[in-house]
Order: structure tokens, then C-alpha cells, then sequence
């Protein structure tokens, strides 16, 4: 498929948490003289950031702790996420942005949340 880590099968999902997606504008404004600004497209790739989550009891909490410290080399690495977008379940070259964090959410499951980014227009919608 490429040469990208792929998403473990032993895991669920990524949930993606609210339609909260944050980013940065590739455009640079430059102060005129006198009129408006002018804008400048600096790329034309704009990142996105989505929180996500995963649900998991204790086998695929320590199959999730092993992608992430040696596939996606603790979030330095892309890697390819399935990822529900509008209409299907798809994988996306993404990179876990931050450190994730640990939740317990029953006595055999816990919460496990991080932040993607992707440059995949669709991957956070």
C-alpha cells in the first residue's frame, strides 16, 4: 500500500472528538503602504489538527504503546490512520501530534486521547 505504518488491526478506530479542527493558514499577509493588505499563499498544503481517541483494555493499550514508540517513532513518524470521513472509513497519512494521555474509563478499559495532524484536506473533516 506504501511505505508508511499502517494502523494496527488489534486496534479500534481513531474516534475523532467533536468536529473541532484547528490549523494553520498558508497565507502570509504583507502590510501595504496605503491600501489593503496584500496576501500571499505560502504553500499549498494547509495542516490540520483533530483531537482523537481510542477506547482499549490492557492487551491493545500495550499494542497502541508499541506503534507509537517504534512505528510512528513517538509521533515523529507519518504513519496511515483509518479515519471515518464524511462518507466512508479510509486511511490517512497523519502524525500523532501530542503525547497521548491515558483515562480510565471502567475498571478494564481506558481512554486513550491524542491529537493528529494531517495534511489531508478530508482526513480531518
Amino acid at each position: 500500500m506504501s511505505d508508511y505504518p499502517i494502523w494496527p488491526q488489534s486496534l479500534p478506530d481513531v474516534l475523532r472528538e467533536g468536529y473541532r479542527v484547528s490549523g494553520k493558514q498558508s497565507n502570509r499577509r504583507i502590510k501595504m503602504e496605503a491600501g489593503p493588505d496584500r496576501v500571499v499563499r505560502v504553500s499549498a498544503q494547509n495542516r490540520r489538527d483533530a483531537p482523537c481517541s481510542i477506547i482499549v483494555d490492557a492487551r491493545q493499550a500495550a499494542d497502541f504503546w508499541s506503534f507509537y514508540d517504534d512505528a510512528a517513532n513517538d509521533g515523529a513518524a507519518w504513519v496511515l490512520l483509518r479515519l471515518k470521513t464524511i462518507n466512508e472509513i479510509a486511511f490517512h497519512q497523519c502524525r500523532i501530534a501530542t503525547f497521548p494521555d491515558v483515562s480510565w474509563v471502567n475498571n478494564t478499559h481506558s481512554k486513550i486521547s491524542f491529537s493528529i495532524e494531517t495534511f489531508d484536506k478530508y482526513a480531518a473533516r
